[in-house]
């Protein structure tokens, strides 16, 4: 796991309430003074330098209203201060936004949604949110991969190369599971990777 650098922002997560405890302590925020570029999920509290101004303290408040009970989180006012190197492509980012808190949408639907019909276009969707830096902001854990089974749906991937979490696909579990909406079908003896299915509300 690679060094934990200084952050613009950062947030201890207060998992008091919780039914369980996210599977990271604290989040790490990189921005300047207009736009947000990265948000990582973190095993300590890093060093940070602070919020500089109001927007940058409203987002604070927000990530931290997200990890309470209540869930009362609202990223929207936020989405006009993504770098644009750190998301989406706009169609794609439009429709992974649109996904309803506590539902999840397959990497397929997410393409035929944007005019991407042909065989590989979940993939690249797939591959696409992988390397999305915003990953509260831009809900790309509610995009998931089809199962094995007709309309049974898994996982899939998160986070592309993370370089400071050993195994995102815990990480994304616990959102959609955090959202109420999802259950994760645990297999006892395999690796999350090979979870089999997920209990869904699909949008």
């Amino acid at each position: 796991m690679n060094p934990i650098p200084k952050f613009q922002m950062a947030v201890r997560v207060d998992n008091t309430g919780l039914d369980s405890p996210p599977p990271f302590m604290a989040l790490g925020v990189q921005c300047d003074t207009e736009s947000i570029s990265d948000i990582h999920f973190l095993p300590e509290m890093p060093q940070m330098i602070g919020p500089q101004n109001q927007w940058q303290r409203d987002l604070v408040n927000q990530l931290r209203a997200y990890f309470t009970p209540s869930n009362t989180a609202c990223f929207d006012a936020f989405k006009s201060r993504l770098n644009p190197s750190s998301v989406l492509r706009p169609d794609m980012l439009k429709v992974v936004c649109r996904i309803p808190f506590g539902r999840v949408c397959s990497y397929g639907n997410i393409a035929k949604k944007i005019g991407w019909d042909n065989k590989r276009g979940g993939q690249n969707v797939g591959n696409a949110c992988g390397l999305n830096r915003v990953g509260m902001i831009v809900p790309c854990y509610r995009a998931v991969s089809r199962g094995r089974r007709k309309g049974s749906l898994r996982l899939g991937g998160y986070l592309g190369s993370n370089p400071f979490v050993d195994n995102p696909l815990e990480i994304k579990a616990w959102f959609l599971e955090h959202e109420q909406g999802i259950e994760v079908d645990r297999v006892p003896g395999k690796p999350i990777s090979e979870w089999t299915e997920i209990n869904y509300k699909s949008a």
